[in-house]
């Protein structure tokens, strides 16, 4: 039976729904009033809508809808899906408890204190994991799991440009002279000597060593802070090379074991994240010293260009998929360059 509409003394229009029945068997209803039957028809549905979404909602939480969007939703490659899933379980494990609540719970500030901790990474980064978290509950919207999206007037900014400037002459002696102080210093010289990812030194093998080269074939990423790695998989098929051992590298090697992974936790174990973030301040610490991981490959690709070594060899090196990258990197380098070619001519007759 359709809801009952009946015109109220004061010229409103009410709208009944059942909702149940009482012990006494009598009806329990709920009015909705409007100026208009439409008016009060409309507030119903919204009401009758919210209901249906609550009732679903209670039963999908946000780690379960997160799991279920990247089975059915996300798109593109195996690299890419594994971004997206690293993208997501990082905001699940920020949420904490609250991953375990019902979806329709979020709001937007709980998005906002999120996008708020990604304000020191790149602006790259930053515009990926906006994506993928609006993504998430436009799909929950479209499922009826949430009647709005809590991303919305969120506000996703980034203090960094995506680019990195290479390491000081004083910090890399500092690093390549003190490397064995810390566990995180062997760390530091494959990927300031080698050019890995950080992702690739946690995940290379001693048996991927040789007397001369670096063979790079596996990958790695965290999964709710414990260390994952990807056998044969790197960020992208550029990855899969071969790396000369340069000289500085040569004293780490000799002290590495025969097999199993080289770059460790101070136990010897996998880096976990927490590890990750403890002992590089741990090292950074103990050597005065102030950089990212990160920081530390952009400053092998200097030293590629400052050996005269070409692009296209660089970009095999460093792994790039794209030579755009690579070369954006030696642009960069070469206007650095060409601007303090210019200051030394300015002090020269100052």
């Amino acid at each position: 039976m359709p809801p009952k509409k009946a015109k109220r003394a004061d010229g409103r229009y009410t709208v009944y729904i059942t909702l149940g029945y009482s012990e006494d068997g009598k009806r329990i209803r709920k009015a909705f009033y409007g100026k208009t039957q439409k008016e009060a028809a409309q507030k119903r549905d919204d009401y009758l809508e919210g209901i249906a979404v609550n009732a679903d909602a209670r039963s999908m939480t946000v780690r379960r809808w997160a799991n279920t969007w990247l089975e059915k939703y996300s798109r593109g490659g195996f690299r890419n899906q594994e971004n997206n899933k690293s993208i997501l379980n990082v905001f699940l494990d920020y949420l904490k408890e609250r991953a375990n609540r019902p979806i329709n719970d979020l709001i937007p500030a709980d998005v906002q204190g999120f996008a708020k901790s990604m304000s020191n990474c790149s602006k790259s980064h930053v515009s990926k994991v906006k994506y993928v978290i609006n993504q998430l509950f436009k799909t929950a919207m479209d499922n009826g799991f949430v009647a709005k999206s809590p991303c919305e007037g969120v506000s996703w900014d980034s203090v960094k440009d995506g680019s990195r400037e290479a390491l000081d002459e004083d910090t890399v002696r500092k690093i390549t002279e003190n490397w064995q102080v810390h566990s995180a210093g062997t760390w530091a010289m494959f990927v300031l000597y080698a050019g890995l990812r950080p992702s690739e030194a946690f995940a290379l093998r001693a048996e991927n060593i040789t007397e001369d080269s670096i063979k790079v074939t596996d990958g790695s990423h965290f999964e709710h802070g414990q260390l994952v790695i990807m056998p044969g998989q790197t960020k992208s098929e550029a990855g899969q090379r071969t790396i000369p051992i340069l000289p500085p590298l040569r004293p780490v090697i000799e002290t590495l074991p025969k097999e199993g992974l080289v770059c460790t936790s101070t136990r010897g174990l996998p880096v976990s994240q927490s590890a990750y973030k403890r002992n590089w301040t741990a090292f950074c610490n103990k050597l005065g010293i102030k950089t990212d991981l990160y920081s530390l490959r952009h400053t092998f690709c200097s030293t590629l260009y400052d050996a005269g070594v070409d692009v296209k060899t660089a970009q095999y090196l460093m792994g790039h998929a794209d030579l755009e990258v690579t070369m954006k990197i030696y642009t960069h380098l070469s206007e650095k360059k060409k601007q303090h070619s210019y200051d030394a001519l300015f002090d020269f007759f100052k």
